[in-house]
């Protein structure tokens, strides 16, 4: 598969996830914090991270039929 060079200079840029380890699980774009979700243990962590997946996805899915 080939890829031109100009379609690959307006693909947007993706959020990601991360979590800090510090009861806090972050959807991050260019280094922003765009939307944070806190826990208190590691039950909460799990769900944050999936909640946290599913708001990642819905971006991208809202920037790509813009």
């Amino acid at each position: 598969m080939s890829y031109d060079i100009n379609q690959l200079k307006t693909v947007p840029p993706r959020p990601k996830v991360f979590d800090n380890d510090r009861g806090a699980v972050l959807a991050m774009l260019n280094g922003c914090s765009i939307r944070g979700w806190s826990y208190q243990n590691d039950e909460e962590r799990r769900l944050k991270t999936r909640l946290a997946r599913e708001y990642v996805e819905g971006w991208c899915d809202g920037n790509l039929y813009k």
